[in-house]
């Protein structure tokens, strides 16, 4: 996770939620919180659309477009990129 002068988060890797679907996929830092909640595009297992949903408060939570079964499985986070502060 890096923070660019403007003010942009850019996230890298990958993660897999196992069996743990609803729950939270992970927070973040204060400095790299957005100031209001943002939804960001991301691909989840066999490229199945979906999103990260990110709240003011840091916690951060994967939504699939269709079955919940893809959130749970792997989640990209290649070229996510959702404005801190």
């Amino acid at each position: 996770m890096a923070l660019d002068a403007q003010g942009i988060v850019h996230l890298r890797g990958a993660m897999s939620q196992g069996g743990a679907f609803n729950a939270t996929a992970f927070t973040l830092p204060a400095e790299f919180r957005p100031s209001a909640l943002a939804y960001v595009p991301i691909d989840l297992v066999n490229a199945k659309k979906g999103r990260l949903i990110v709240r003011a408060t840091g916690v951060v939570d994967v939504q699939a477009e269709n079955a919940s079964a893809d959130a749970q499985g792997f989640t990209s986070l290649e070229g996510a990129t959702w404005s801190a502060g």
